[in-house]
């Protein structure tokens, strides 16, 4: 076997012998003073290895999932080395002891325990952040196309972006809830202008950008009115830039929902997190953290996902 394939093969094993490791302190080592144990985490970390080991048998036949594999396999490994160091600092030699640093098992059986009003929350935090995206990114979209093909209406946003750039989103926090009936349209409010912002100047951009001679073929061509030069032309051709702006808008989202549920909103993952420190429930305010690190990161993969689907001709 040549030393090419011998690295890939081990380049790809990695993240089970990482796993393998992880299973053997945890079994092997003793636990910390009257720390106890379940079979729940080990269960769940084998069943994700036995999966692992499946995709990477499917990827014999499957270059595509290969290559996905090969790309992925260090955070996996990463991942499997990070847990097992977790343990070893808090479950297994007490260096980070409860009630402020729980163990990694413990966290999963508290989510478990807590999975419905964990789902609750985060249902309310998904339909804060996607309200105020969508609204959000109508305006920003409609800002950049009338400041991009408008000179008087650029003369008068331009300066305005300028100011508005420079200041955090949660600096107007308190003016939305104020002039707003509810918290929620509060919230909904201040997250739209996370968004709105970085998607004007994105789409402003883009629209400038485009060649001339783009827009008079199109005219030849039959786009014969404003309407038609900017659907059928100008929008496919600034996709890239417009998903760059929405992709970056909406983790300046995420961080202006967050504070936005732990100072008013009364339903939330960030809104649980200052609900049990208040209770001194470090386990539970960590579960929500983990919940809320899952979910932004499936709503980045989902914009991602979205932007390779429809600009699957942007050559990289």
């Amino acid at each position: 076997m040549k030393a090419g394939k011998v690295k890939a093969v081990l380049i790809c094993l990695a993240p089970v012998l990482s796993g393998c490791l992880l299973l053997v302190q945890y079994f092997a080592a003793p636990n910390a003073g009257n720390y106890t144990t379940t079979l729940v985490y080990p269960f769940c970390v084998g069943a994700v290895m036995l999966m692992y080991l499946a995709l990477c048998g499917v990827s014999l036949i499957n270059s595509r999932i290969y290559h996905a594999i090969r790309r992925l396999a260090p955070l996996y490994c990463a991942v499997f080395i990070v847990l097992a160091l977790c343990d070893f600092v808090s479950l297994k030699t007490k260096i980070l002891s409860l009630p402020f640093f729980p163990w990694p098992e413990r966290l999963l059986n508290q989510i478990i325990i807590d999975h419905a009003i964990l789902f609750d929350c985060a249902k309310n935090s998904l339909l804060l952040l996607f309200t105020g995206f969508i609204y959000g990114a109508a305006a920003g979209i409609l800002t950049g196309i009338l400041s991009g093909r408008l000179a008087v209406f650029r003369y008068w946003a331009e300066p305005v972006l300028k100011i508005l750039g420079p200041i955090p989103p949660i600096t107007w926090m308190p003016f939305m809830f104020i002039f707003s009936r509810t918290l929620f349209q509060g919230c909904v409010v201040m997250v739209a202008f996370s968004v709105w912002y970085p998607l004007s100047v994105s789409t402003m951009k883009g629209i400038i950008g485009i060649k001339k001679s783009y827009i008079e073929s199109a005219k030849i061509l039959g786009a014969v009115n404003e309407y038609k030069l900017i659907i059928k032309v100008m929008l496919p051709l600034v996709l890239p830039t417009i998903f760059q702006g929405l992709i970056s808008g909406m983790r300046v989202a995420c961080g202006s929902l967050m504070v936005a549920e732990m100072m008013g909103v009364e339903s939330g993952l960030a809104w649980y997190i200052t609900w049990q420190r208040g209770w001194g429930e470090f386990t539970k305010m960590y579960t929500s953290v983990a919940a809320i690190c899952l979910v932004f990161i499936a709503v980045d993969l989902l914009l991602n996902c979205a932007k390779k689907l429809l600009v699957c001709w942007q050559e990289e």
